[in-house]
């Protein structure tokens, strides 16, 4: 095997990496956390990593999306079969990458949250999986506050002038050279 590369095999926890990752033993069950996620269960003889971790290496690789075996148990609502449809009507291979991606927004989002993007997106047309994002996204942040000033006596004492536009009119008024002289 000289001189050749050895090729590193996905496990699925390429995803945490750079987290701490943490193990419990409950019983006769050990489960792997990582930032805060579940990343692994382990049972007496079973293994149980969850599905969305498998979509990093899916995405490189879509052709597997099909035959990937954790996937094969999943149940997805009906709007994302019609959303891969439509991804792969318009890009073929690449419809399937599409997908992925949208699918990968599980790894930040809720299935719910998602469901409910994916809907809208169908609706208005935009299914790209960065519209998808955007859309779970808006309806998960939380508004920025207006800024309270109370507690902060020094504040209300600043009195700030409405700015006079007028005084930019004159700026319109400036000639400007249309020649220029050598030099």
């Amino acid at each position: 095997m000289r001189g050749r590369k050895r090729r590193r095999k996905f496990s699925g926890w390429e995803l945490f990496e750079g987290n701490k990752l943490s193990q419990e033993l409950q019983g006769r069950k050990q489960a792997s956390t990582a930032g805060g996620r579940l990343a692994a269960e382990f049972g007496s003889n079973e293994r149980a990593v969850p599905t969305v971790h498998y979509l990093a290496l899916l995405e490189r690789k879509p052709g597997g999306f099909d035959f990937a075996k954790p996937l094969a148990d999943w149940q997805l609502p009906v709007e994302f079969g019609i959303l891969r449809r439509l991804h792969e009507a318009e890009s073929g291979s690449r419809g399937t990458r599409d997908f992925i991606k949208v699918l990968r927004i599980l790894e930040q989002h809720s299935l719910p949250a998602l469901r409910s993007a994916v809907q809208t997106a169908l609706e208005l047309g935009t299914t790209g999986a960065e519209a998808v994002r955007l859309i779970v996204e808006a309806r998960t942040e939380t508004p920025v506050g207006l800024f309270s000033l109370d507690g902060r006596p020094q504040l209300k004492l600043v009195r700030v002038e409405q700015t006079d536009v007028s005084a930019y009119q004159s700026l319109l008024a400036v000639s400007v050279p249309t020649e220029v002289t050598p030099c």
